[in-house]
């Protein structure tokens, strides 16, 4: 009879922990397959160019930032003519515009530098004149 009632401690002490294992691999599983979708997603994403994707003010849905031409220049600016002029624009409308000024421009989001729960935003420009093009990043956009 003891040897009975050890059996069984021993059975339903052994089927608790493989219970334990089983809810523990299964959590693992499900973390696995989140992290796994969320790589997919954001690799997906464009995060270089005239257009890109982040979630720029830490709502954990992407955003949409684009380079756009606001003003047509006239003329060479060194020539007393005037440069084109640009601003980054957001699809969401709780994120100001960013005046960036002259000349072509390439966004490229930088991830979540700072660790503020928001994607940072590096602006590359050609010069008006010359050959050094700026590279500017913003942060905190909301």
């Amino acid at each position: 009879m003891r040897i009975l009632i050890i059996i069984l401690a021993v059975g339903l002490f052994s089927c608790g922990q493989a219970l334990k294992d089983k809810k523990s691999v299964v959590e693992k599983v499900k973390m696995v397959e989140k992290v796994e979708k969320v790589e997919t997603t954001i690799s997906d994403l464009p995060t270089i160019g005239e257009k890109i994707q982040g979630d720029f003010n830490g709502d954990r849905h992407m955003d949409t930032a684009t380079a756009t031409k606001i003003k047509e220049g006239k003329g060479n600016p060194v020539e007393d003519g005037t440069a084109d002029e640009y601003a980054i624009q957001f699809s969401e409308t709780s994120l100001k515009s960013i005046d960036a000024g002259c000349c072509s421009i390439c966004l490229i989001n930088e991830g979540d530098l700072n660790n503020d729960g928001t994607d940072e935003i590096s602006i590359f420009q050609a010069p008006m004149n010359g050959c050094t093009c700026s590279m500017t990043s913003h942060h905190s956009l909301r």
